[in-house]
């Protein structure tokens, strides 16, 4: 094996290496940011249910929409138990 073969080889190795690193590199930003983003988000959730009466609106708005969406679902599913539950009503009567 002749030494350009060699110097060819290493510098392939060296080539991969730094790609391996880059690549790692972004990976862990990417995971990192994100974190971040998410801290982020926490946190104004946090501020706004902390806000004082007039500036804190969007929280209260939120928690509103959030409890009516869990009342309607809460809704739905008794109104098909209870569907459920006059047809077997039904049923025993003999209708």
């Amino acid at each position: 094996m002749g030494l350009r073969q060699l110097l060819r080889r290493e510098e392939g190795r060296r080539r991969r290496q730094r790609e391996k690193g880059r690549q790692e590199y972004r990976g862990e930003r990417a995971t990192r940011e994100i974190r971040l983003r998410r801290r982020g988000r926490a946190e104004q959730r946090a501020q706004k249910t902390r806000v004082g009466p007039g500036q804190g609106g969007h929280a209260v708005e939120e928690d509103a929409a959030k409890y009516s969406k869990e009342h309607a679902k809460r809704d739905v599913r008794l109104s098909l138990t209870r569907g459920t539950e006059r047809k077997k009503q039904r049923t025993q009567r003999g209708l």
